[in-house]
């Protein structure tokens, strides 16, 4: 208790209960002392919900407009009605699951949440045992305060729709994957946390903030998400819905520190940076295994993805694939995937699949784009390189070639890619400036196109390993060979029946308007949205009712 009274306390979200009851630990009460008397007052609403499903292993409550239900919060008696003052570590979801960890039987649940009016009402999703998960929404607006119930009607199995949410499915044990990375929550782990904007939230000067290791899922209404982690060795940042790019502002750039199993995944994002690199090296860090991006725009990406240029690195994969990355580099010459300047090291795996990379600022001071700047006497080795189905618009380079490395070993796949405008008319290009190439290399370098006002040049001397010329396809073509309507910043990429990248075949020729092209560059599906929705059936406004 402060000077003023003030308590703090907290709700869990993650409640344990059984059929009839709630849970135990979820009673907060607070009383005044007069005389030998303390007269205690209820802080907590119930909701009764009443299940007639089998096969649940979880029910979450979620306010429509995200207000919050539990979490760390601060209490003032006023007057003998306790009242909420100020959330410390607010939550907007209360999970309720079998005390004994088996499936939640048929009966009534009471979900403990703290007063809350629901401007538009509140949803309840079932996760069921086999992965999949059931969802309900009271649409009504609802006023319940403290110490009181409010008893649902009784839910006809009908009213139940298919929904898809990875912040249930992770929290209910089930594995999710994306590129190569597979997340499942085992008993040791921590629940994974919600994140979104509501009226109710005022977190770190007004915003919801992720500062610390975890596994967070953000909702795809979120506006003011912002990131602020460092020294980082385990960071799992996704959209919890997979059809939509959720808004997230990083503040801080992300610092992984030495940890062999260390991860920093970012899946289903809308991310907007003011920083110059979304990842770098200040922290002690000399082993790490995945930094992963998957399914991301990254937007006004100022200098480099990874700076990890002041110590020798082991890094086991750098990964982006299914991403939108725009570049706007207004002060720097060069714009660099990963960087590790002069240091030594080895980067195991770089893959880079089916993203789009745009210079779109009118002022960029861009010179130099690369996928890689690893180049120097005592540079960094690579190993597998995946580069396929990107497409570059404007990511320009001068001379020194889009992959630098000291050495490179295992193999080189770089297929199908567009290179569009990106080195000057009169100025050939490196795609590859390797030191030494190991001898049992495989090399898979075939399909990629570079184009420069209707003529594409050669590339430079030295591009490919000996032997491997012949592997480039190198066209001209007299047309711009993207989609008229190209405009990826702003969500749209083609034409409007179906996939984008028209107007190539794989001979070469123009192919038939409002057709996806079978060879070359980045595919997306046409969206006039700010990001793309994948087709997994779901939308919010598609909730069952009852």
């Amino acid at each position: 208790m402060s000077a003023e009274n003030v308590f703090t306390t907290q709700i869990p979200a993650q409640q344990l209960v059984s059929a009839g009851s709630m849970a135990d630990d979820c009673a907060v009460m607070l009383a005044k002392a007069e005389g030998d008397v303390l007269h205690f007052k209820n802080v907590a609403s119930l909701v009764k919900f009443d299940l007639a499903v089998d096969g649940v292993k979880s029910m979450t409550l979620i306010g429509n407009n995200n207000e919050v239900l539990a979490g760390q919060f601060q209490l003032v008696w006023n007057e003998g009605n306790p009242q909420v003052q100020g959330y410390v570590k607010p939550e907007v979801t209360v999970t309720l699951r079998d005390a004994a960890g088996a499936d939640l039987a048929k009966g009534e649940y009471y979900f403990t949440i703290l007063p809350a009016e629901f401007t538009k009402g509140f949803s309840v999703i079932l996760g069921m045992n086999d992965g999949s998960q059931q969802i309900v929404n009271r649409s009504a607006a609802l006023a319940l305060e403290r110490n009181k119930i409010f008893r649902t009607q009784a839910v006809p199995e009908n009213a139940y729709k298919s929904h898809v949410s990875n912040f249930v499915k992770y929290n209910d044990g089930f594995p999710l994957t994306y590129c190569h990375v597979t997340l499942q929550k085992t008993a040791e782990d921590a629940y994974a946390k919600y994140l979104n904007d509501g009226s109710n939230v005022a977190v770190e000067d007004g915003v919801v903030a992720v500062s610390a290791d975890g596994v967070y899922f953000v909702g795809d209404e979120a506006q003011n998400v912002v990131s602020r982690v460092m020294a980082c060795t385990r960071v799992v940042l996704a959209g919890d819905n997979p059809a939509v790019r959720s808004k997230v502002n990083v503040q801080r750039a992300y610092q992984p520190a030495t940890d062999e199993n260390g991860i920093i995944l970012c899946a289903d994002l809308d991310m907007t940076s003011a920083l110059n690199d979304l990842i770098i090296h200040n922290q002690e860090f000399t082993s790490f295994e995945n930094i992963v991006f998957k399914n991301c725009k990254i937007n006004a990406l100022q200098r480099h993805l990874a700076n990890v240029a002041t110590k020798a690195i082991d890094l086991d994969y750098l990964v982006l694939e299914d991403c939108d990355v725009m570049l706007n580099n207004a002060s720097q010459a060069n714009t660099y995937l990963i960087t590790t300047n002069k240091q030594a090291g080895t980067i195991h795996n770089i893959i880079y699949k089916n993203n789009v990379f745009q210079e779109v600022a009118a002022t960029s001071a861009l010179q130099q784009f690369a996928f890689a700047n690893c180049l120097n006497s005592t540079g960094t080795a690579i190993g597998n390189m995946t580069i396929t189905n990107n497409t570059l618009v404007g990511a320009q380079t001068i001379k020194n070639g889009f992959i630098r490395a000291k050495s490179m070993t295992g193999a080189c796949v770089i297929e199908s890619n567009f290179f569009i405008e990106c080195h000057p008319a009169a100025t050939e290009v490196k795609l590859l400036n390797v030191s030494t190439y190991d001898a049992a290399m495989t090399y898979s370098i075939r399909n990629n196109v570079f184009f420069v006002k209707g003529a594409t040049k050669k590339l430079a001397a030295g591009s490919v390993p000996a032997g491997q010329g012949d592997s480039f396809e190198i066209r001209t073509f007299t047309f711009y060979p993207l989609a008229a309507d190209w405009n990826p910043a702003n969500g749209i990429f083609g034409y409007a029946d179906g996939l984008m990248y028209g107007k190539l075949q794989s001979d070469g020729t123009i192919k038939e308007e409002g057709k996806v092209s079978d060879t070359w560059g980045a595919h997306r599906t046409v969206s006039a949205a700010a990001y793309n929705r994948a087709d997994n059936n779901y939308l919010t406004e598609n909730l069952g009712n009852y």
